[in-house]
C-alpha cells in the first residue's frame, strides 16, 4: 500500500473553486482519499493551506 502526501500546491487549488487547476486538484484529492493506502497531510501543510485559502 502506498500513502500519498499532499502539499499546499495541491490542497489550495483543490479548495479554491476559482483556481485554474481546481478540477484537476480536486479529482486527484478525491481519488487519493478513496485509495487503500490513504492520505497524509503534514502539519505544516495544514497551516500553510489555512493561511493561503
Amino acid at each position: 500500500m502506498t500513502r500519498v502526501a499532499f502539499d499546499t500546491s495541491v490542497l489550495v487549488p483543490a479548495l479554491l473553486a476559482a483556481h485554474e487547476h481546481h478540477e484537476a486538484a480536486r479529482r486527484l484529492l478525491q481519488r487519493s482519499l478513496q485509495s487503500p493506502g490513504g492520505v497524509v497531510v503534514p502539519v505544516p501543510v495544514v497551516f500553510e493551506t489555512y493561511a493561503v485559502a
